[in-house]
């Protein structure tokens, strides 16, 4: 059934009606979707912005109960024209949605009824159902595909970069495993999307060539029944009775076009492509597929040798005007294959950032432990579930801060011990020297008393000044070996507590235990040593975490007279029995402790006129507060 639409427009000049000028258009659902035009012609924006291909839809028209117009490769069964027919419609809109099967393929249809004085019209449209799926798995590959794109720009760009870039042990692991596995799966897509474009040339081949036979017989037969018949009127009735669009060549002129119409607009050269006469006059080919180009539009076109009335001619074939039905496109194909191996390539950088991950951990804990044993800290242990070498690392590196540490205890004591030997010689020395002269004068002193000699006065005098003179030295060289029994001097500096309080929690960033550190100051500055004063920090925060703490509360305050740290945790806290000793030297509760971090942070807060003391503990909460004067006092050195 054709419908008809008109339109109809009046001329007038100078006002005066002169005439009318009017436009029919027929309609034919089989025009639907541009199918006899070819795929040049169409809008690659329709293309692309289209949500379903018309030409993949399924058309069905009635008038009444009778099928009159069918546009695609499907025709309704009457069950299913029955299904289509007594399906009910919706009372104000006269449509509805059902399902068909055609096959073993489903389709979604919509009906529609629409009324004439005499003439119930009902148009079907069905859509295969995985075609919606099938758009929406394009997306999805479309957009791996371009994530994959963004990815390797962002790799090429660091690659570009490693020499300015100094990247981690991580980094650097990542990159190979994501090398390693990457260039493989990215040869395997190409050379498969080689594979899959060469057997889509040989379905192209095949098709074209069997129309080509199709053309060759039919043109043979007509001229065998009508010798007298010309080539060009034979090959006209061919094409129009089998709908196949071809080309005849005599050498190299073309005699005859199907779309003689394109060659006229000066779409088409009119004469022979060059590789074709080549191949089927030099190298004798029987038949030959080359790839020709409209502007940015490639099609394939198929030629062969025909012997027609006596004469040779080459007969041609293109995909540009004989449209071929494949289940999938070389672009969709590829996109499948890209989509896929792209999807591969995002499961292949999650694995390989967990692998590099699991392995450049230990390592990555390895370097902060390092550091933290470089800042004085060498109560870390490093606690894992490593196996082979990585284990025999890490335990080294334990049984290492373990040596070191006593080692350190050890060569303090022996520093110490030489330290007093050496001190002691050189006490007795300068005690030495004062005395004899003393005794001398005091010997002088009771011979002159027992003679009753006359100068006795003058040489007590004389005497007595001596001696006292050499008691002087004598409390000089007590002083000096008071100062030196003390501790050895502190370098005392003024500097900013709250930087260095958080330096000294990031060290333990990694650990399970977490550090808050709370204050409303902006500055906190006190005069101390920086060693000191971090590796009481230190010796502090260790204490929370060997006392199972899972939270570490460092708040900071200023009273106007002076700071206050307040360290405050949920561990295991102190018995009553022990708060008094906590401070005393060589006083520990753990088995590998040395019972000298609380009495070293002890000595060295007096030493700076501070104080540490323990507020509080419980199975709750246990709180060390440590004051620092704001204004430096005396510094006892």
């Amino acid at each position: 059934m054709w419908n008809y639409f008109s339109g109809i427009i009046e001329l007038k000049e100078r006002g005066i009606t002169q005439g009318y000028i009017s436009a029919f258009v027929s309609f034919d659902i089989k025009s639907i979707g541009a199918s006899d035009f070819p795929d040049f012609i169409e809008s690659n924006l329709a293309i692309l912005n289209r949500v379903i291909d018309v030409k993949k839809l399924k058309i069905f028209q009635f008038n009444d109960d009778k099928l009159t117009q069918v546009y695609g490769d499907i025709y309704p069964s009457r069950d299913q024209i029955k299904q289509i027919l007594n399906s009910k419609l919706d009372s104000i809109y006269n449509d509805a949605w059902l399902k068909l099967k055609f096959d073993t393929e489903n389709y979604e249809a919509y009906l529609l009824k629409t009324s004439t004085e005499d003439l119930n019209i009902y148009t079907a449209v069905a859509v295969e159902e995985k075609a919606f799926s099938w758009n929406l798995f394009n997306f999805f590959k479309i957009f791996i595909v371009h994530s994959l794109f963004i990815v390797i720009a962002f790799v090429l760009i660091l690659v570009s970069r490693l020499k300015k870039i100094n990247l981690s042990f991580k980094s650097k692991l990542l990159f190979a495993f994501l090398i390693i596995s990457i260039i493989p799966v990215v040869v395997l897509a190409f050379y498969n999307t080689k594979i899959v474009s060469e057997r889509a040339k040989e379905g192209i081949f095949s098709e074209l060539s069997q129309r080509a036979d199709y053309v060759e017989k039919h043109l043979s037969s007509q001229l065998e029944k009508n010798k007298t018949r010309e080539i060009v009127i034979a090959a006209q009735n061919v094409s129009s009775e089998l709908g196949i669009s071809f080309s005849l060549y005599s050498s190299t002129d073309q005699v005859f076009n199907s779309q003689d119409i394109y060659n006229r607009i000066g779409l088409f050269n009119r004469k022979l492509n060059p590789q074709a006469y080549y191949h089927l006059n030099y190298l004798r080919y029987q038949e030959y597929l080359t790839s020709e180009k409209i502007n940015n539009y490639i099609y394939d076109s198929y030629f062969r040798f025909i012997h027609l009335n006596g004469d040779d001619y080459i007969l041609t074939v293109n995909d540009a005007f004989n449209k071929i039905r494949t289940s999938l496109t070389t672009t969709e194909i590829n996109v499948v294959i890209f989509g896929i191996y792209s999807f591969a390539v995002i499961i292949i950088i999650v694995i390989s950032t967990f692998f590099a991950n699991q392995i450049s951990q230990p390592i990555q804990r390895l370097t902060e432990a390092t550091d933290a044993v470089s800042k004085g800290d060498l109560n870390v242990k490093i606690n894992h579930s490593e196996r082979g070498e990585l284990k025999d690392l890490l335990d080294g590196f334990n049984q290492m801060t373990s040596e070191l540490k006593k080692n350190q205890i050890e060569l303090a004591e022996m520093e110490r011990e030489a330290a007093w030997k050496e001190m002691a010689k050189q006490v007795a020395h300068e005690i030495k020297n004062p005395l004899t002269p003393m005794k001398l004068a005091l010997q002088q002193l009771i011979i002159s008393y027992k003679d009753k000699s006359k100068d006795f006065d003058k040489h007590f005098e004389k005497i007595s000044g001596t001696v006292l003179n050499q008691i002087d030295n004598l409390n000089q060289i007590a002083s000096e070996f008071s100062r030196f029994a003390k501790m050895p001097s502190l370098k005392i500096e003024t500097l900013d507590m709250l930087p260095l309080l958080n330096d000294t929690a990031n060290m333990f960033i990694h650990e399970k235990t977490e550090i808050q550190i709370n204050t409303l100051l902006t500055k906190a500055v006190v005069d101390a040593d920086l060693s000191q004063l971090r590796r009481m920090f230190i010796n502090l925060i260790r204490n929370s975490m060997q006392a199972n703490a899972t939270k570490i509360s460092i708040k900071v305050v200023d009273d106007k007279i002076n700071y206050k740290v307040l360290f405050s945790d949920n561990g295991n806290g102190i018995k009553e029995s022990e708060k008094e000793k906590i401070f005393d030297d060589n006083f520990t509760t753990k088995k590998q402790g040395m019972g000298l971090g609380l009495s070293l942070a002890k000595r060295f807060m007096t030493s700076i006129n501070g104080e540490i003391k323990l507020n509080s503990s419980s199975p709750q909460e246990t709180t060390f507060e440590i004051i620092f004067p704001i204004k430096s006092r005396s510094i006892t050195k």
